[in-house]
């Protein structure tokens, strides 16, 4: 098993997108035999505590780009002030692939 795969990442990723727009959430881990989730389960403050690596996203991978501004956008309405840290291709995503209502897209 990959290293990614026995980090508490993916469920801290999936726990952060339950609460998206500042909805409430609750996050359950519901835990097997597995030794990793044995470890959680004896350990939970350790799936929160490890710091994470920075996200690098290709900017100038439009495929890649607008999968990564829906989910932004779902999270939070992007505007055009965001363009900063999306920029070449966010304009353009946004007006032709997104949905933009009165909080942004």
């Amino acid at each position: 098993m990959s290293d990614f795969h026995n980090s508490p990442i993916p469920q801290r990723q999936q726990a952060g997108r339950a609460g998206r727009r500042a909805r409430d959430s609750l996050a359950v881990l519901i835990a097997d035999s597995s030794s990793i989730d044995r470890h959680y389960v004896n350990n939970p403050e350790e799936l929160f505590i490890h710091p994470t690596s920075d996200l690098v996203v290709d900017l100038e991978n439009k495929v890649i780009l607008e999968v990564h501004l829906q989910c932004a956008g779902d999270e939070m309405p992007l505007s055009e002030e965001d363009e900063v840290y999306f920029e070449p291709l966010f304009r353009e995503i946004c007006e032709t692939r997104l949905v933009k209502d009165n909080e942004g897209w």
